[in-house]
């Protein structure tokens, strides 16, 4: 009787699968939420392309037009391919600082440009006026992303990825916009 007890004690068939339960959930539940991380990161780097590269599409210019800002915001929603662009809002300001470095509001050197059409916020004039140079010019531009995580929505919901690009023209100090003259 005393071999069949320690047969028994000695018996971890099971051991394996019990521990495999316990773990396995944390384990999952680690693997996608590091899988939401890496996608978030990928967003952002991608949401800074995307300003990167719409600010200089508008900087090589002398002026531009709304088709012109149009075709630069396709742009950065390429760049942020293959994420969905329907969170994809942007932001564009032109402005020429006068011989004090305050903002023009001249309506041939300040122009703004935004996805739906409203004021660009008022924290996007104060962050120009830190970098700016008398008689001179600067564009900014910021994309407001919605990055949905696909695991952890429930946890997370959406995580708003803003990112802004400065830049000075590249031919002239200030790229004026044709619908304005």
């Amino acid at each position: 009787m005393s071999k069949n007890f320690l047969s028994y004690i000695r018996d971890d068939s099971g051991a394996a699968a019990a521990e495999f339960v316990l773990v396995f959930p944390v384990l999952f539940s680690m693997i996608l939420g590091i899988w939401d991380v890496g996608n978030g990161l990928a967003a952002g780097k991608r949401a800074i392309s995307a300003t990167q590269i719409m600010a200089d599409l508008i900087g090589r210019e002398l002026t531009v037009d709304m088709a012109e800002v149009e075709q630069a915001v396709v742009a950065g929603e390429v760049a942020m391919e293959p994420f969905d662009t329907s969170g994809f809002y942007v932001e564009m300001l032109s402005v020429a600082f006068d011989k004090d470095g305050n903002i023009e509001t001249d309506p041939t050197t300040y122009w703004e440009y935004t996805s739906d059409g409203s004021p660009v916020g008022a924290d996007l004039h104060e962050r120009m006026l830190e970098m700016s140079l008398p008689s001179d010019g600067l564009i900014a531009v910021r994309v407001t992303y919605d990055y949905k995580p696909l695991f952890g929505e429930l946890i997370l919901g959406d995580i708003e990825l803003k990112e802004t690009t400065f830049i000075r023209g590249r031919k002239i100090e200030v790229v004026k916009a044709e619908w304005k003259q």
